[in-house]
Parts: structure tokens; sequence; C-alpha cells
């Protein structure tokens, strides 16, 4: 008998303990369905979809996208094809070229960088050349070399390939030697038997340079290097 009274103790305090949690269960439903409905919402049905605000999203991010690839292409970098050999062989036909617009905020060319600029005859024309004579310098072509600033001493050029500089209009009209003036430089191409540059139509300005040549990216990827002197 005492048994079966204590089976029967558990089964009531086990009976209450579940009616506590259907309880507890239902207002915790209740509770859930108040806040649905304040919030306008149905539960158990997926909520609907702003087409409107996921159109203005989407074009948010291409405005956004717009924006960033516009200022960098026209303040950060240029790019480029080469589309002649006048630097041949350091840039090839058809190589792709980025530039850094902002190389020269706060510095100027010097000799041996390699340069895009507005070409002074066509400004809708981009060039690329190097850089041979800064402000001031003197640039003098003889015997088929290049001499700076009175050196008794050719330039050493490696990137020419032992190909010789031949006088051409512009530098010729002035007995094969010019000043540099202020805020201009002298340009020429590394495949100096077909570049047009400096030694026929003259400087390039400050103002006419857009970038520093930086970075070929196409065939292959590697760094343009600016030559330097000893």
């Amino acid at each position: 008998m005492e048994d079966n009274y204590k089976d029967q103790e558990t089964l009531r305090r086990e009976e209450a303990a579940l009616e506590a949690a259907i309880r507890k269960a239902v207002e915790d439903d209740d509770d859930y369905l108040s806040k649905a409905e304040e919030k306008g919402e149905t539960p158990g049905v997926p909520k609907k979809v702003d087409i409107k605000r996921e159109i203005f999203s989407w074009i948010l991010v291409v405005v956004v996208a717009y924006i960033l690839a516009f200022c960098i292409t026209h303040f950060v970098i240029i790019k480029t094809e080469v589309i002649s050999s006048s630097m041949v062989s350091t840039l090839n036909v058809g190589d792709r070229v980025i530039g850094n617009r902002l190389a020269y905020l706060f510095s100027e060319p010097e000799r041996g960088d390699i340069i895009f600029f507005a070409y002074p005859g066509d400004e809708s024309e981009t060039y690329v050349k190097r850089v041979i004579g800064c402000p001031g310098d003197t640039v003098k072509i003889a015997d088929g070399k290049v001499y700076i600033n009175g050196s008794a001493e050719a330039l050493n050029e490696p990137y020419v390939n032992g190909q010789k500089t031949k006088l051409d209009d512009f530098i010729e009209e002035a007995g094969g030697e010019i000043t540099v003036p202020e805020n201009s430089f002298f340009v020429m191409g590394d495949n100096r038997t077909v570049s047009e540059d400096s030694r026929e139509w003259g400087y390039v300005t400050k103002d006419e340079i857009y970038a520093k040549a930086w970075l070929r990216y196409k065939p292959s990827i590697d760094f343009v290097k600016s030559a330097t002197y000893e």
C-alpha cells in the first residue's frame, strides 16, 4: 500500500509539472503573437520583399561603384595601351600600362622617368617617352650620343640598345644643343631611330604631363622602372 501511495504522489507531481509547462508555452506563444501583430507580421509567413527598396539599393551600389571608378581613373591612375614602337624594347606595341597620376603631386619629374603626357601638337593624343632634360639642363646631341650640362662623357643609356641618337628639326635648328626652359622637359623615346620626340617638336611642359609610368599589366606584369645615371 505504501509503495502504491508513493507512485500516485509521483504521478501527481509529474502531471502538475506538465500542466505548468503547457501553460508557460501557451503564454509565450500568446506573447509572440501579440508582438508579431504589433509589427504587422503574420507568424509562420515569410516577410514580403520590398521590391522598391531592393531596386534602390542595387542602383545605389552601381552609382557608388561608378563614382569610385571615375575618381580613380581620373585622379589617381591612367591606363593606356602602347600603340607605337617609339619605346621599344622598354615598352612594346600592345603593352597595357598603368601610370601614377599622383607621382608628381609634390615632386618634379626626374631624368630617366618614363612619363605619359599630352602630345603638344594634338592634346587629344597621349604620348609616352623618357625624360632626358629637366628645367635648366643643357642637352647636346653630337656623334650620335647625348651630353648633359657640358659633360665630356656621354649619357649612359643602355635602354637604347646601341642606337645612335640623331638630330631632328627642333634641336638641329638650335645647333644641336638646347637649354631646357623653366617648367619644361626634353623627352625622347628609347627607340631613337623611329621616335618622334622633343628633337622634332620641342618641349613638354609640366602641365601637359599626366602621370609617371608605374606598372605594365599586359601581356606580363612588372613594374616600369626609371633609369638611373651615375
